[in-house]
């Protein structure tokens, strides 16, 4: 009897340990196929939604946006500053995870999952030279002059395409370069992001040196993150958008953008 009872236990600890072992296969299959909880986002220097690092004012408006609502699913990110165009290709290749800051349009449809537009609106100013007699007032004024744009930045095509009126495009690497070479006398005007755009004259000490137009363009074109189609980050996706979600909804999206525009 009591051999029959030992057996009877031996055989139920052998089928527990089996089972245990499925477990823990069945376990590791699952875990290899979750998506990576830490991801990597490259973006640009963009102050002030992507700031440089080191910065006291933090790692900028949009990459604490990123961050925070990547965070309310589960994920962390690690950033990794890299111009433009080069984020844009590791974003194709596969290299990285997901960007911030950027605007959609056809060809990176090809290769780019995008969140849900969580800035649904963009303002563009005008910039002269501050001893201009000449006041822009609309783009049709920008006729027969020269325009001064970014590398890399989105513009509306009302502004950079117009079918109305003609006017050539003078770009600049950067930012800077854009306004060193419109201070050279390489364009009439400049058109910056509203918020970018006076963050970087600033920093640059120009604001002296140029006069604000009346003109401002206003784009509905939102604002996006998006995340490299290579990668497969469909739930990284959805996280974003209900993490965004949530923050537009408790007040907390509007809290950072308060903590870096006064």
């Amino acid at each position: 009897m009591h051999r029959a009872v030992s057996r009877n236990v031996i055989f139920a600890l052998k089928v527990l340990a089996c089972s245990l072992g499925l477990a823990a296969v069945v376990a590791a299959q699952s875990q290899s196929i979750l998506p990576t909880k830490k991801l990597l986002l490259v973006t640009a220097a963009y102050p002030p939604f992507v700031h440089a690092a080191g910065n006291p004012q933090g790692e900028g408006m949009d990459i604490d946006i990123a961050r925070e609502a990547l965070k309310r699913g589960g994920y962390e990110i690690e950033v990794q500053l890299v111009p433009w165009k080069r984020a844009l290709l590791m974003l194709e290749r596969g290299e990285a995870d997901f960007t911030t800051t950027i605007s959609r349009s056809g060809d990176r449809d090809q290769f780019i999952d995008w969140s849900q537009g969580y800035r649904n609106w963009v303002r563009y100013h005008f910039y002269a030279r501050a001893n201009t007699a000449e006041s822009l007032k609309d783009l049709s004024h920008l006729d027969g002059k020269t325009l001064g744009i970014t590398l890399g930045y989105f513009y509306p095509d009302a502004v950079v395409k117009p079918s109305e009126h003609s006017v050539r495009i003078e770009t600049g690497k950067d930012m800077a370069t854009t306004i060193r070479m419109f201070r050279a006398g390489r364009s009439d005007y400049i058109v910056v992001n509203a918020l970018a755009g006076a963050w970087e004259i600033n920093q640059l000490g120009l604001m002296g040196d140029l006069k604000l137009q009346p003109l401002v363009h206003s784009s509905d074109n939102p604002t996006y993150m998006g995340f490299s189609k290579v990668r497969n980050n469909t739930r990284a996706v959805e996280a974003m958008n209900k993490g965004l979600s949530s923050m537009i909804k408790d007040g907390t999206l509007t809290k950072i953008e308060k903590k870096y525009v006064q």
